[in-house]
């Protein structure tokens, strides 16, 4: 069920179509939240989110930072989910981080990270990699 939109959802954000990759999983999304499947539900919420930061940091909006909050609100759910799929999601994830970078870094003048957003990159990578370990 979920794998080609994960593939479909990660070719999009290769694309920088990140608008039309924030649809592409809102269905699965909807599904498993009715389900009752709430934490993969939310990993997929998280995916949305990021989606939908890159496109407004895209756009300029300072809202970008916030909406990103919530995708690394959920990002620890890969490592606590009893799922087939957790491999994807672990995939897309580590894609997503390498894309913020990228997106975050080409919207900024002098092509660098904000200060906020590095510490940000650095914390969460850090506590994404220490809770694959366990």
């Amino acid at each position: 069920m979920i794998l080609k939109p994960i593939n479909d959802f990660m070719q999009m954000l290769q694309n920088g179509e990140y608008a039309q990759a924030h649809e592409v999983l809102e269905d699965d999304w909807k599904v498993l939240r009715s389900e009752g499947k709430k934490d993969e539900s939310n990993i997929l919420k998280g995916f949305i989110n990021a989606a939908t930061a890159f496109e407004l940091k895209r756009r300029g909006r300072h809202s970008a930072w916030r909406v990103w909050q919530t995708y690394l609100k959920y990002r620890p759910l890969i490592d606590a989910v009893e799922t087939l799929h957790v491999k994807q999601y672990m995939e897309c994830a580590t894609y997503i981080d390498a894309k913020y970078e990228e997106v975050f870094r080409a919207s900024e003048p002098d092509g660098k990270l904000a200060e906020s957003d590095q510490s940000s990159v650095r914390l969460n990578t850090h506590r994404f990699r220490h809770s694959s370990m366990k």
